[in-house]
């Protein structure tokens, strides 16, 4: 698919989403800053981040909450090995119909590496921030 086809058929769906950090009490938007985000970032000595989920490969199919899970497990697996310091967050969308999903706030993680690491976990999409800019979708298929 193309960049303009996931932005048609997804992208309402991830800016109706709020990607919360539930340890370090923040929510984050797409398309909106966040000064809180920011200022742990300073705190970490980072200026980039992203957040990562391994569900539901594509949008495809909603998978059973243990096929979920698994997958989860196997991306905090694959980021830890490779040296990140992940924190746990949900990927909650407003509207029903659509389970929360398990995701990673990944402080410290060079956005050009984030469409890779979509690309791998079978994500259309991963949301990304850089210290003061907006947050962004980028498209990884």
């Amino acid at each position: 698919m193309t960049e303009a086809e996931l932005e048609a058929q997804f992208g309402a769906a991830y800016r109706a989403t709020r990607y919360r950090v539930p340890s370090l009490g923040f929510c984050i938007r797409v398309g909106q800053r966040h000064p809180e985000v920011d200022a742990e970032l300073a705190r970490l000595g980072e200026t980039s981040w992203l957040l990562i989920s391994a569900c539901n490969p594509y949008s495809a199919a909603q998978l059973c909450a243990h096929e979920n899970l698994a997958r989860h497990q196997n991306l905090i697996d694959a980021l830890s090995a490779a040296g990140f310091t992940l924190v746990e967050a949900l990927g909650e969308p407003d509207e029903a119909g659509w389970q929360s999903e398990p995701s990673l706030w990944v402080p410290g993680f060079e956005l050009a590496a984030a469409r890779a690491w979509g690309q791998r976990f079978e994500q259309n999409a991963v949301v990304v921030g850089r210290l003061g800019e907006p947050v962004q979708l980028v498209w990884c298929r």
